[in-house]
């Protein structure tokens, strides 16, 4: 059979047709995979951002409730004042004030970042402005806290927000709230930084609590927060 010259252009007229639509198709589907790519990362950055929040909500929540034990077992300790300060961690431990989250191990209780959690309670040596040193009594929460530790670890400053924003729900029970960044493995030569005390605590904003955080926080690494309650 002869074809036509007619037939012939018909032919090739529907060959460039079916190329340009598999031309066509190909483009919209790398098209529909790029976007698909941006949502999935875009999913995935979500996630782990809430993920992250609820973590440090969490976190929050069982600092909260460590302080509250703290507080309401407060007359409990009146039996062991003595002359010098000592860690009474193994106490909650035994009227079970430490929440469920928690893990408390050798003295030490260790939160959701591991970071190690001891209570002092009794006399110390306070220094003052001008170098000398005054005895006080103390009442204490100590966090050692190391920028990162865990598998999902708020940062320091953001631990650090947690901390005063928990206080200024109880003002009338804290008396200093500060941090000393730690310049060594072995947690001495410290530097401390006075966050809040008993007349600024419930009288600052966010904003405020955030600078004054960036302030004591200057640097990722470790350090320790303390937290003085009032001891009667």
């Amino acid at each position: 059979m002869y074809r036509t010259e007619a037939s012939t252009n018909l032919l090739h007229s529907k060959q460039n047709v079916t190329g340009n639509c598999v031309g066509r198709s190909m483009i919209e589907m790398l098209g529909v995979l790029a976007i698909i790519a941006v949502l999935t990362v875009g999913g995935i950055a979500g996630y782990s951002k809430a993920m992250l929040m609820y973590h440090s909500n969490k976190q929050k929540d069982l600092l909260v409730e460590l302080i509250n034990n703290a507080i309401t077992l407060k007359p409990n300790l009146s039996s062991i004042r003595g002359n010098q300060s000592i860690n009474i961690t193994d106490i909650f431990n035994a009227m079970g004030a430490i929440p469920n989250g928690f893990i408390y191990k050798n003295g030490t209780i260790h939160d959701l970042d591991n970071n190690s959690i001891y209570i002092t309670f009794g006399i110390e040596n306070d220094r003052q402005q001008d170098g000398s040193t005054k005895q006080v009594f103390k009442y204490a929460i100590r966090i050692n806290a190391i920028e990162g530790i865990g598998k999902l670890s708020i940062s320091m400053k953001e631990y650090c927000k947690n901390i005063i924003q928990i206080v200024q729900t109880i003002p009338n029970q804290v008396q200093v709230v500060d941090f000393s960044r730690i310049d060594s493995d072995s947690w001495s030569g410290t530097s401390g930084e006075l966050i809040f005390n008993k007349s600024t605590i419930g009288q600052t904003s966010p904003a405020q609590i955030n600078e004054r955080c960036n302030i004591a926080i200057k640097e990722k690494g470790r350090g320790y927060f303390r937290i003085l309650l009032n001891p009667d």
